[in-house]
């Protein structure tokens, strides 16, 4: 008679047969962990919220909005200076629940499903297995992601979330099926909550059309024979969302191009250079690479010890993204980890030049959205320099973020 533990194996062998099994149960594991984190708190920066209530209500503007929010005023109405993404997601939810919708569990719900994507495009890339499992740890818990998926699920951690889902969609498809228009979904919905995105598209674009002979191409992924139908299938799901964008700003200030968005900036922070300035090129150059942490002393078991304080306004990339240095010895020669390259230069580039260092944050938030394009960086370099440095990084990483999860809850940031 077999033993629980054969009979349990067994059971779990029949289970992982079904390739949906592995990534619920870690859709749920990473849900309760980014819960507990800290998103089951609610805060009150639930603008999206608002937003999709109106919408349901049949208006773009938010009647008596709290005084806390950051809204553009136009006409004596009030509006979102922000993508309407996150509120489009969550208008099924918000419909049932009315304001009162928990928008921190959603917001965290997002990461773990982000979580559950890149478990599937994982198993596409060329790793083995222990690569594969540090490789979707570092994203997980390794990296910032970890802290905005579960800190509190406020206004701008949850675009970032809504971001990172649609892009992890597209980096589904275009390494696994290859349909072009799923693609196009998940790049369009990534643009409606943070626009700059939108430069990824050449990396999309080529990854649904490249050749056999790529590397980068899985042998159980090989394209099919039509690729000029994958290509029209993304380009025109990109071009409907671009104008179901342009339509909700001719709906508000009249013009497809406002989103309000420069509006509500001059109006508030009235920024000396303007919004974007080689003014502010230093100063982002060296938060995003050189910042380190300041010096705080505690009382721990009575005695007074110095302790490394994150600040309010993050450290620099290598501390809280620990896995671009494993990025960096990626296979320059292959065309997809120059468009992935070009693609991180491209999104942070235009922080460079970006009045706002993005400001009560952990690591560089911004980042985030280049993170997709850093893992297929990663992937690449781990191939060169084994799966030990990103052990590594993801466990150096892990520390990082819960020394930012606790200084945070501690300081009550």
């Amino acid at each position: 008679m077999p033993s629980l533990a054969m009979r349990l194996g067994m059971a779990w062998g029949r289970l992982n047969q079904r390739p949906w099994v592995t990534p619920l149960l870690l859709f749920f594991l990473f849900w309760a962990l980014y819960a507990y984190t800290g998103a089951m708190v609610r805060n009150s920066y639930t603008a999206h919220v608002y937003l999709a209530n109106a919408m349901l209500h049949g208006h773009l503007d938010i009647p008596d909005p709290p005084g806390h929010f950051e809204l553009v005023w136009f006409q004596n109405k009030a509006y979102l200076p922000y993508g309407m993404g996150p509120s489009l997601l969550m208008l099924p939810f918000v419909a049932i629940f009315g304001l009162s919708f928990h928008q921190g569990l959603f917001a965290c719900g997002l990461g773990a499903l982000t979580v559950a994507i890149w478990w599937r495009i994982i198993q596409h890339w060329d790793l083995d297995r222990e690569g594969r499992f540090w490789l979707f740890l570092v994203w997980a818990i390794g990296c910032p992601f970890w802290f905005y998926a579960g800190k509190n699920g406020a206004t701008w951690p949850l675009m970032h979330m809504v971001t990172l889902f649609g892009l992890s969609l597209s980096m589904l498809d275009v390494y696994g099926k290859r349909r072009g228009w799923v693609a196009g979904l998940g790049l369009g919905i990534a643009m409606l909550a943070r626009q700059n995105v939108i430069l990824s598209l050449p990396f999309f674009a080529y990854m649904l059309i490249r050749p056999d002979a790529d590397p980068a191409t899985p042998a159980a992924a090989q394209p099919p024979a039509d690729a000029t139908r994958r290509e029209v299938g993304f380009i025109g799901t990109i071009a409907g969302f671009l104008a179901f964008n342009a339509a909700y700003n001719w709906a508000r200030f009249g013009t497809p191009t406002d989103n309000g968005y420069a509006r509500f900036i001059l109006g508030k922070d009235n920024p000396p250079f303007g919004i974007f300035s080689t003014q502010y090129l230093w100063k982002n150059f060296s938060g995003y690479f050189l910042s380190l942490p300041s010096w705080e002393t505690l009382t721990i078991m009575g005695r007074i010890v110095p302790w490394p304080n994150p600040t309010y306004d993050g450290v620099n990339l290598f501390i809280s993204y620990p896995v671009i240095l494993v990025a960096l010895f990626a296979n320059w020669r292959q065309r997809a980890n120059q468009l992935a390259l070009l693609t991180v230069v491209m999104i942070m580039t235009v922080y460079m030049f970006y009045y706002w260092s993005g400001w009560t944050q952990f690591g560089k938030r911004y980042f985030l959205d280049a993170l997709p394009f850093m893992m297929v960086l990663a992937a690449s370099g781990a191939r060169k320099v084994g799966s030990d440095a990103l052990r590594r990084a993801c466990l150096l990483g892990a520390l990082v973020e819960l020394w930012g999860i606790c200084w945070w809850t501690m300081k009550g940031w």
